[in-house]
Formats: structure tokens, sequence, C-alpha cells
């Protein structure tokens, strides 16, 4: 995966894809709702109403970290948790 902040939060357990076309560095992580982390030159926003991260902030460790505070990863066993969930 090229995306190092896809990868943070797939490690995670998120289910992530990029979203939409003409804004590559959106990322929406999803499992029956929408949380989408938009990425921009100065930093980043988790989710509709943040937090956002600025600067030096917005590491994808950090990215990966308030995703997981707002919603928890699928459980084990939940049908997102598959490897073949695209």
């Amino acid at each position: 995966d090229a995306s190092p902040t896809a990868s943070a939060l797939r490690a995670r357990g998120f289910i992530v894809s990029e979203i939409p076309p003409e804004n590559p560095e959106a990322f929406r992580t999803d499992w029956g709702y929408d949380l989408v982390v938009h990425m921009g030159p100065g930093g980043a926003t988790v989710g509709p109403d943040g937090p956002s991260l600025s600067g030096s902030e917005a590491t994808p460790e950090a990215i990966a970290d308030r995703v997981a505070e707002k919603v928890a990863p699928p459980p084990a066993g939940h049908p997102a948790n598959r490897k073949d969930t695209p």
C-alpha cells in the first residue's frame, strides 16, 4: 500500500478505501457507516467534526490514533474483518 496513513489504519483493524477520485488523500473507513479522514497540505481532519491535526502532528500513527478514539474497529468475526472484504 502506497499510503502510510492507510497502512496505519489497517494495522489497527480498520477497513480503508481511498476516496474520492478527485482527492486520493481522503480515506474512508467503513463497516456500516463512513468515517472519512480528509488529508491536505496543512494536516488532516478526522470525521466531519474533527479532531484536526496540523503540520507535524498529522503523522500516520497520530491520525490512526484519532480514528481509533472516535470509533472502534469491527469486532473479530465481523464481516468487515474477513480477508476477502474489498
